[in-house]
């Protein structure tokens, strides 16, 4: 056979008793980046592939190399199985590479496995290429009933469009201006990229929680700056713009007379954030306090931040100096735990006990509202 199936069998006419001698060379295995650019109706037998999702006779496979769609006989695969084995024909269908398998195999082989993830996307694909992606948050601008098939228009998260296909083999409900998560694969009609829809589900926004910031030394910007339990922070220092909190007539909320900003996230993605101002002037590093307001030197819920800010702020003074084995941290003018204490007399005091230090350079100077610039 040519490719390892029974499609295309070698014919031999005898018209007489002969000896038939045949030599048969098996095929190199291939990767699926390899298969994709071959002439159309070649066929090959590919190298272990993994399923990824599969949806009646549409298969959607990967190796290390690319990911294809493989239409026509689905053996019973489902999504996570590795295959060994796999004849196919390359074809072309609307401008795209994909793969028909061979209706009957002598030697596949089918390891179940672990379904790959889906990629998921917020915003509109822009190459047709049959990857199979998960759609995000996506609004319709019209609606089907499962009864109907066609192309209803999409907006995505990030406000691009996309067309998606609903196929009356996968008729689903779509209601206009409802949002939903989309599986399918990114196909193209007449040249216009689109989704072919296999499974949809409402989209649920997820749970979110908010820090504040009020401004108490007027900073003229704030950022945050945050991080999650493996150090990946959420952008590069320093950090994204905060959102200063406006009331419902556009005026600036204010708690005892100075801005409030914020930062909101997806509840439990980070476990650390700096209120910086962009240009040196920032906090220690602060746990995550959801619903929380940072007032000059801790996290206060908003009624503490407003009885904390009725009456005038007195100066911060602290200690910053090196080394971090003293100070916890080293030059740093917004560290709370090296805050000076105000004493009866008017002075201010910071001490710091049961030290153990070696010969060292002890440096510190005092900074006055968490800042160098006074």
């Amino acid at each position: 056979w040519s490719n390892g199936s029974t499609d295309n069998p070698l014919k031999f006419e005898v018209t007489e008793n002969v000896e038939l001698t045949a030599n048969f060379q098996a095929q190199t295995p291939i990767t699926i980046a390899e298969a994709l650019v071959l002439a159309d109706g070649a066929a090959c037998v590919l190298n272990p592939v993994t399923v990824v999702y599969v949806s009646g006779s549409y298969i959607y496979i990967e190796d290390e190399s690319a990911y294809a769609l493989a239409y026509k006989y689905n053996y019973g695969l489902v999504a996570g199985d590795k295959v060994t084995g796999l004849a196919i024909t390359k074809s072309t269908y609307n401008g795209i590479a994909q793969f028909t398998p061979a209706s009957a195999y002598a030697d596949l082989t089918i390891a179940a496995g672990e379904a790959p993830a889906i990629d998921e996307l917020t915003s509109a694909p822009t190459v047709a290429d049959n990857h199979l992606v998960k759609l995000m948050n996506v609004k319709m601008e019209g609606e089907f009933t499962t009864s109907t098939s066609g192309t209803l228009v999409a907006t995505c998260a990030d406000e691009t469009t996309i067309n998606i296909y609903n196929n009356k083999v996968n008729a689903y409900t779509f209601v206009a201006d409802k949002t939903y998560n989309i599986i399918g694969g990114v196909t193209q009609y007449k040249n216009v990229i689109q989704i072919q829809a296999y499974e949809i589900e409402e989209y649920v926004a997820p749970a979110t929680e908010t820090v504040y910031f009020v401004s108490a030394q007027n900073w003229g910007a704030v950022n945050a700056y945050v991080w999650d339990a493996e150090g990946n922070n959420g952008g590069a220092w320093p950090g994204v713009a905060a959102t200063q909190e406006v009331d419902p007539f556009g005026g600036n909320v204010q708690i005892g007379g100075y801005d409030v900003y914020s930062y909101t996230a997806e509840a439990g993605a980070f476990v650390n954030v700096i209120f910086n101002d962009g240009s040196g002037t920032k906090t220690s590093d602060l746990v995550w306090e959801a619903d929380k307001y940072y007032v000059i030197d801790g996290w206060y819920t908003k009624e503490e931040a407003e009885a904390k800010l009725a009456d005038p702020i007195a100066d911060i003074w602290t200690v910053a100096g090196a080394p971090a084995t003293v100070f916890g941290t080293e030059w740093d003018p917004a560290n709370a735990a090296n805050n000076m204490t105000l004493q009866e007399d008017g002075t201010y005091k910071w001490e710091k006990t049961d030290l153990t230090l070696a010969a060292c350079n002890l440096q510190f100077k005092v900074a006055k509202n968490n800042s160098w610039t006074e």
